[in-house]
């Protein structure tokens, strides 16, 4: 025990515990504990100690108490059990290791717990008087002071439950609230507040039972509490706990070990789902360029949804090994987060170690529980033993298999954890091992490690009880190192954006009002630390100070205002300050006091875009102060003379297309072959840029001749034709070898994937295959509109090594073993909108993607090792009705008038009168069936067959349509192989 502490230059104390202790709870109960001291040091800032406990066989320990000018250190270590006794948990009870009484002026506890409801404020302001009421209670942060002196704790405290335990756990202690036991007494009419450490876990459990417990291998090296003793830490002239959370500081295990988090400001998530592939990854460094661009080189903070297998809750929890093929696979990954870096972006990946995938490479029965059924949406996934993937090691070995596969990653996202106790911060530590920062879905999960949330920074995404934490407390002590708080109006709030589909959201301009409005102020301050917190004003480091006293919030840095409501003139880096960005959200004229170490007589005003800068004006400098006149939510940059040069963007690095994406309005990769005027870079409102043929009386041709080896490839584009009637082609022209075409002269279906950069319009993806020959290289890739009236656009080139689909005696065959992305020749349709679908790729993973296991009707693979599935997609209108799944098109796969064709497909069907396969003609409101083949329930392959004879001026689709059955069927699966057309005549 500490009985007190003495500030010796004031000689002002702070108590410990005054009562003699003589036991520990050791599993939960209670065991005297004897002590032998067995050294010291002669300066008294020494003593150890040697436990052991007679009716506990075999178990003991070496206790450490230090001191280190205000800090104390109480560790315990050379911890030893026996089989007879394996020591699972420690705690001291009761050990008072701070405490402070009512006899003491000015006496009070803060304490703070860790919760994400934005209605309920999780702190607790006490003064310890004569009448305190007696309670016994645990928080995560505690302070405790007198007017003399503050005091606070740390410790690495672990309770070793799952948060699902089947044994009895206090709620009071999950989520890390436990860190800190807090009694509050009243004895004599004396109040008091005491302070100990929560339970250690030293041996974690292997087994957790109703009837038993078993106790693992897995222990720790060393148990520890630091206390510190603080005086005014901020020259207010008084104690209070907001001098404690600064001393806190002091000894905090630090969570954003790379002091990161100030300059994450452009938050974004780039999504891939349901095998689309939407932002692959040679598509996510061009954007992470255009952000670059857009911000003047503004940190970015990226997070890959969907990296591995088919996308988003695709195959998880394969980390490594595993990484998209359509998104671009380990060598197109590792390519662009290494070159991420000189972009100023951190690239971190979404995993899941709470639900399992049957396809998974990883998945194992031991890895889950059978009977529990987790997210289930393109698959159904399983909720996983925790306990068994962190003991047995199989986290630990994903995880690094992971790092060496991508070692440039900087970061995890934990999705849906809802881990906790021990085996939270096991993980945590594995992370930290691999040298990976940890970002989680819900804020007040992992708090102990975590840096970000999603759910405190996407503002429309979860519920509000899970928004973020909210606490003054922990937010004052850790504000600069984490974004998982609520907004708050003074110290702002970082607001993730998103371009690249996540949610559907397309438009860059959200975003970039995002990065600007709330971002960037939010980050101007997390780079200061807090200091003072008031009602109306904070005070932080750097000497800058907040305060709405003006009913709107204003920044001021080194007494010069920097921030003014929605209007800002924010130094960056803000210590240096070295460029400043401007913004006014309504727009007008505005005056600023610039830095006082900027002695120049005018500055540059520079107009920021996805193009770059763009010089606006010089600026004259009058009585050290710049006017400017803004565009409404229009970002700018100041500098005092010209702007260093950015850097090239070499749009389409490490693919074979230069700028696929026609990023670059110059067109200078590209070949053009035009009257003047009819081709062009058209940029929508969006941001989106597309090749852009203008009606025209001729062709026109837009080409690039690139440089591959020799083999077979397959090249993709987005294309829309307006108005029926113009053709638009791609074609592949190899050097020596057979020229590939396809096209088409109509985009007759809205894109409604909701994983496409160009969802809500009719851009639909167009792809023909070519082989390079032996001794040759030179492809020229071309994009043509024939002369027409409509206006014809192309985007997102796409080169990659393919197969033939070619069998002997079919037209067209797809075995959905070399699908490049989508579900060629299949595109999703309007059923459900725009929306995530339940239909995907899915792979053999024997035997638990095949019937039989675990009560499965059907396999998800029919043949080799892919198949097309549609999982339980979901059912239109009421009994009877049915929508379109999804379809081909013009020139994914084409039926001539006049031909006799013969169309054959193998499935699985879970049960009778859920699907049916469609022949069909037209598109929305003006779609006719001309033939229907309901698909009756078939637990095996079957193989089906349709002739179709398209008429003169039908444009013939296939497809699947859902029907209402009425039935509730929660597995009401279709997989389909082997498709295949043949003409007969």
């Amino acid at each position: 025990r500490i009985i007190s502490y003495k500030d010796l230059k004031s000689g002002a104390t702070i108590d410990g515990q005054s009562e003699k202790l003589t036991q520990f709870l050791l599993n939960g109960k209670p065991y005297t504990a004897k002590v032998e001291k067995t050294g010291g040091a002669d300066n008294g800032k020494l003593a150890t100690y040697k436990l052991t406990f007679p009716d506990a066989k075999g178990v003991s320990m070496d206790v450490e108490i230090s001191v280190e000018g205000p800090v104390l250190t109480f560790k315990i270590k050379n911890i030893k059990d026996s089989k007879d006794f394996p020591l699972g948990s420690i705690e001291i009870p009761n050990h008072g290791i701070i405490s402070v009484n009512s006899k003491q002026d000015g006496a009070k506890l803060a304490s703070a717990t860790i919760d994400g409801n934005q209605s309920k404020r999780n702190d607790e302001f006490l003064d310890i008087n004569s009448k305190v009421a007696p309670k016994k209670e645990s928080g995560a942060y505690v302070i405790v002071n007198t007017s003399k002196l503050a005091a606070t704790l740390v410790n690495n405290s672990s309770y070793d439950f799952d948060k699902e335990d089947r044994l009895p756990v206090d709620n009071a202690v999950k989520l890390g609230n436990g860190r800190v036991r807090i009694v509050i007494d009243n004895k004599d009419g004396v109040g008091s507040a005491s302070l100990s450490t929560g339970q250690w876990t030293y041996r974690a459990k292997s087994v957790n039972t109703k009837d038993k417990v078993e106790y693992s291998n897995v222990t720790s090296d060393e148990l520890w509490t630091k206390v510190i003793i603080t005086g005014d830490r901020n020259g207010d002239h008084k104690i209070d706990w907001q001098d404690g959370a600064i001393a806190y500081r002091d000894i905090m295990p630090i969570q954003d070990k790379a002091g990161k988090t100030p300059d994450r400001v452009a938050q974004h998530i780039s999504f891939n789902f349901g095998s689309a592939a939407g932002e692959p990854f040679p598509r996510v460094l061009d954007n992470l360029k255009r952000v670059y661009y857009a911000t003047d080189g503004l940190g970015q903070f990226i997070v890959l949804k969907g990296y591995a297998s088919e996308g988003h809750d695709s195959a998880h929890p394969d980390y490594a090994h595993n990484v998209g093929i359509r998104q671009g696979g380990a060598e197109q990954m590792n390519y662009m987060v290494n070159q991420a870096e000189k972009w100023n972006a951190e690239v971190g990946v979404h995993i899941n170690c709470q639900e399992a995938y049957p396809e998974a490479k990883t998945f194992e029965e031991a890895m889950i529980f059978k009977d529990r059924k987790g997210w289930d949406w393109i698959d159904c996934s399983y909720i996983m033993n925790h306990r068994w993937d962190i003991i047995s090691g199989a986290f630990a070995k994903r995880i690094s298999d992971m790092k060496k596969e991508v070692p440039g990653l900087d970061f995890i996202y934990m999705d849906v954890y809802w881990g906790d106790g021990w085996l939270s911060q096991e993980m945590a530590r594995i992370l930290d091992k691999n040298k990976l920062g940890i970002t989680t879905e819900f804020p007040y999960m992992l708090e102990h490690a975590a840096t970000w949330s999603h759910w405190s920074t996407d503002v429309k995404y979860g519920p509000d009880k899970s928004r973020g934490i909210n606490s003054f407390i922990i937010r004052f002590i850790r504000n600069h190192e984490k974004d998982v708080f609520l907004r708050n109006p003074l110290l702002g709030h970082a607001e993730l954006g998103d371009f690249e589909t996540w949610q559907g959201r397309t438009d860059f301009n959200q975003f970039i009002d995002k990065v600007f409005s709330a971002a960037l102020p939010s980050k101007f301050v997390q780079h200061f630390k807090i200091m003072k917190w008031g009602d109306h004003e904070v005070k932080l480091t750097g000497d800058v100070r907040i305060t709405d006293e003006h009913g709107y919030r204003e920044i001021f840095k080194d007494g010069r205002k920097v921030l003014a409501g929605a209007t800002y003139l924010l130094p960056w880096e803000p210590a240096k300050g070295e460029k400043l960005y401007h913004w006014n959200r309504e727009g007008g004229v505005s005056t600023w006091e610039l830095p006082k170490d900027w002695k120049v007589k005018t500055v540059k005003l520079y107009e920021l875009s996805h193009l770059g800068r763009k010089l606006v004006a010089d600026l004259p400098v009058k009585d050290g102060k710049i006017t400017i006149e803004a565009k409404p939510k229009t970002p700018y940059v100041v500098y005092q003379t010209e702007a260093p040069k950015l850097p090239a963007p070499n749009w389409g690095e490490g693919t074979p297309i230069k700028d696929p994406g026609f990023l670059d309005s110059t067109l200078a990769n590209w070949k053009v072959e035009a009257d003047k005027g009819v081709v062009s870079v058209v940029t929508d409102d969006h941001v989106r840029t597309a090749l852009t043929f203008q009606p025209s009386e001729k062709p026109a041709t837009v080409s690039q001749t690139i440089t591959l080896k020799p083999g077979t490839y397959s090249v993709t584009a987005w294309v829309m034709v307006d108005k029926a009637g113009r053709k638009a082609s791609l074609i592949a022209s190899p050097e020596g070898g057979k020229t590939s075409v396809s096209w088409t002269e109509d985009s007759p279906l809205e894109n409604t994937i909701k994983n496409s950069e160009w969802n809500r319009t009719r851009m639909q993806l167009i792809r023909t295959v070519f082989d390079v020959p032996a001794g040759k290289g030179k492809v020229t890739i071309s994009l043509k509109a024939d002369p027409g009236t409509s206006l014809v656009q192309f985007d997102a080139i796409r080169v990659q090594k393919s197969n033939h689909l070619a069998k002997k005696g079919f037209d067209f065959f797809q075995d959905f073993e070399h699908v490049d992305e989508g579900w060629f020749p299949f595109v999703k349709g309007p059923l459900g909108g725009v929306e995530d679908p339940r239909t995907h790729l899915s792979e053999l993973h024997a035997p638990f993607t095949q019937k039989g296991w675990n009560g499965r009707k059907i396999d998800d693979a029919l043949t080799g090792n892919w198949s097309l599935k549609c999982r339980r997609e979901r059912t239109p209108g009421k009994k009877g009705d049915k929508a379109l799944i999804y379809r081909t098109l013009p020139q994914t796969l084409r039926f001539e008038p006049g031909k006799k064709y013969e169309v054959s497909f193998d499935y699985q069907s879970a049960y009778s009168g859920e699907y049916e396969f469609v022949v069909g003609v037209g598109v929305g409101d003006k779609v006719k069936e001309l033939q229907t083949l309901p698909l009756e329930e078939a637990h095996a392959n079957k193989h089906v067959t349709v002739t179709i004879e398209p008429k003169k001026g039908q444009s013939i689709w296939i497809g699947m349509n859902r029907i209402n059955s009425g039935a509730k069927h929660r597995d009401a699966d279709l997989v389909i192989d082997n498709l295949g057309v043949k003409t007969l005549k």
